[in-house]
């Protein structure tokens, strides 16, 4: 043996499957996060959707009322 020789070589099957394993679930995870995003991009819009609802809803109850008084 000279300074400087090989000793051994490390068999890197099991560490390139291991990597490729989590390049896979780090894909699958990525993928989970933009779903979720997307939910909850759709979620806040039903959020401005059910606002609008009600403000409508409540401006129509007053112009009622309104219009119930005037009558009386």
């Amino acid at each position: 043996m000279n300074a400087g020789d090989l000793l051994f070589r490390i068999d890197p099957r099991n560490y390139d499957i291991a990597l490729r394993a989590a390049q896979a679930e780090l894909e699958l995870v990525g993928q989970s996060i933009g779903a979720n995003t997307a939910a909850v991009e759709v979620a806040q819009a039903r959020v401005v959707e059910a606002l609008a609802a009600r403000n409508n809803a409540r401006e129509q109850a007053a112009r009622t009322e309104t219009l119930a008084k005037r009558g009386s």
